[in-house]
């Protein structure tokens, strides 16, 4: 990503991808006529050489067409979500020295455009919000049975094992502070796969960052396919093993 200074951005939205070519045109068609000046929109992108191509075009054709700064960070090999995340939080937190929010959210339209501007916009001053599917007020649409018994399982265990104080661990719809981003960079991350954003949560937790709940609408992904895959669900029943020892 190449950018200058830019002292004028105090928010940032970060986007990870990964060949998520029509997912990501539509999302950023809604979501970036929504952001401001003081916003960059910042692709965190592990995509093969063809995506990479069309995703490069289409920020490309953004750019004169919203207010806001839209940037692509290309990686050569498939770093994970969580690790294409962290990898926007060190550039962003480098590169716009005057940014006071930082949030993350999936391409595939799952978190809604109008959820990703309330976390970012949200009067809350915690350093840490999560965006839970799993409040009172909250939805969750289009969902198959399994996932949702399956996430919800999650959602009641990683965090009275790790004692984080969530609704929601697993989500990636989520707001950190600059004081938290610094926390979140200090040392490098262990674990692998979506158990990584409890490592994050536990690390934050820990430091005195619990993370304050705002209820939102989850809807099961219009396009692509779902990136978790076994291998990742192993990796992730793994790095929770090496979270509850690490506590120990």
């Amino acid at each position: 990503m190449e950018v200058f200074q830019n002292l004028d951005v105090k928010k940032i939205i970060l986007i990870p991808s990964y060949n998520e070519t029509e997912a990501l045109n539509h999302f950023l068609n809604r979501l970036l006529p929504m952001c401001s000046k003081e916003v960059a929109v910042v692709i965190c992108d592990d995509s093969e050489e063809l995506a990479r191509d069309y995703i490069g075009k289409l920020v490309k054709s953004q750019i004169t067409m919203n207010k806001c700064s839209i940037f692509v960070d290309f990686s050569e090999v498939k770093t994970g979500r969580c690790h294409a995340v962290v990898r926007g939080l060190r550039l962003t937190y480098e590169k716009f020295p005057n940014a006071e929010f930082f949030v993350e959210c999936d391409a595939d339209e799952s978190h809604q455009v109008t959820d990703v501007m309330k976390i970012l916009e949200d009067s809350h001053q915690s350093d840490f919000l999560i965006g839970s599917r799993y409040l009172p007020s909250s939805k969750i649409i289009g969902w198959p049975l399994s996932r949702r018994i399956f996430s919800r399982i999650l959602n009641l265990l990683i965090p009275k094992l790790l004692g984080i104080k969530t609704t929601d661990v697993t989500n990636g719809l989520r707001r950190y502070s600059r004081k938290s981003v610094e926390q979140i960079l200090a040392l490098p991350l262990k674990t692998r796969g979506f158990i990584t954003l409890s490592e994050i949560a536990v690390r934050l937790s820990e430091r005195g960052f619990d993370p304050v709940d705002v209820p939102t609408i989850f809807v099961n992904r219009r396009f692509g396919k779902s990136t978790v895959t076994k291998k990742e669900i192993i990796n992730s029943a793994k790095g929770l093993v090496s979270l509850l020892f690490a506590r120990d």
